[in-house]
């Protein structure tokens, strides 16, 4: 049977670290020491209190400037924590809470495989448990998300540069067809289902031009009475309306390139598959989705170039 996690710090430290974390150093020293929670008190990031032995939270904690801490004075996002004021850190926390996770773009895990998102020039796929990808291949984990549980996350704006700590804010998933994928501190619900279908109604057909073309015309809609306009569309074309009456439609919803590339779009005659990409789950998923697909056309053109 397999295990259960709650906390995705939990699933690193046995999935990443493989439940024996190395001991976190800095100029070859360690700098944190283990403390006992004799009181059981609860983890300041995650809230559980079911461990023995911790670490001291804060610097400002007794004894802190001789065993170390999780957590900097200047850290500033405690608000994000369960136990903000607790001065213990359990150690699946503290395992996470690392210079090599804070610096990541991103992270896709399960127990037995750690895809870690990371900048161009940083990608390695050498080792059989921990991957190294570029932005331009989270979108196919997106699609064959890994068996449960997993977790799929990503740091504050999606980078590793000048970024934070983030992997605590994920939930643990446990079903591939409906998953959350976290943001830094916001969630999003993905329907691999409405996913599959726009990999085969948009992106299949044109990758390079679609993605872009498509992305930039869902930002454009956003907030639109989609139905209305589809409406009126349709009723121009069926009366073969005046000039004036196209141009009072199309004002509506589009200008100029977008309005061609709605016309020629699966959404034109489809006002039901327009409606879903345009749902905040959906429409966040698809900015997700279509960033991944673009940095890999856009890779691959520099690869074609080079050659």
């Amino acid at each position: 049977m397999r295990k259960q996690y709650r906390y995705p710090t939990e699933l690193i430290y046995d999935s990443y670290w493989q439940g024996s974390p190395d001991k976190h150093t800095a100029n070859g020293r360690v700098i944190r020491f283990s403390v006992k929670n004799t009181d059981h008190q609860n983890c300041a990031i995650c809230g559980r209190n079911d461990f023995e032995v911790g670490f001291n939270t804060y610097e400002s904690t007794p004894g802190a400037a001789k065993l170390g801490s999780v957590i900097s004075n200047n850290f500033g996002e405690q608000f994000s924590f369960t136990e903000p004021h607790s001065p213990v850190t359990c150690p699946y926390c503290e395992a996470v809470v690392r210079p090599q996770f804070k610096d990541l773009n991103g992270i896709v895990a399960n127990p037995s495989l750690v895809s870690l998102i990371v900048g161009k020039g940083k990608e390695d796929d050498s080792q059989p448990r921990i991957k190294r990808i570029l932005t331009g291949d989270f979108y196919k984990l997106m699609l064959e998300p890994p068996e449960p549980p997993f977790i799929f996350a990503f740091n504050k704006h999606g980078v590793g540069k000048n970024g934070t700590h983030f992997i605590y804010l994920a939930p643990v998933n446990y079903d591939r067809d409906r998953y959350v994928i976290s943001y830094y501190d916001e969630k999003i619900m993905v329907d691999r289902q409405f996913l599959d279908e726009v990999w085969v109604r948009i992106v299949k057909k044109d990758p390079a031009n679609n993605v872009m073309s498509t992305g930039a015309l869902l930002s454009g809609l956003r907030g639109k009475r989609i139905e209305e306009i589809i409406t009126k569309r349709n009723q121009e074309r069926t009366q073969n309306a005046t000039g004036a009456a196209k141009n009072k439609a199309t004002k509506a919803f589009a200008k100029g390139k977008s309005q061609k590339v709605f016309e020629g779009s699966e959404f034109s005659s489809d006002p039901d598959f327009l409606t879903r990409a345009l749902l905040q789950d959906n429409f966040r998923t698809l900015g997700l989705f279509f960033m991944s697909i673009a940095s890999q056309n856009a890779n691959s053109k520099k690869t074609e170039e080079a050659a």
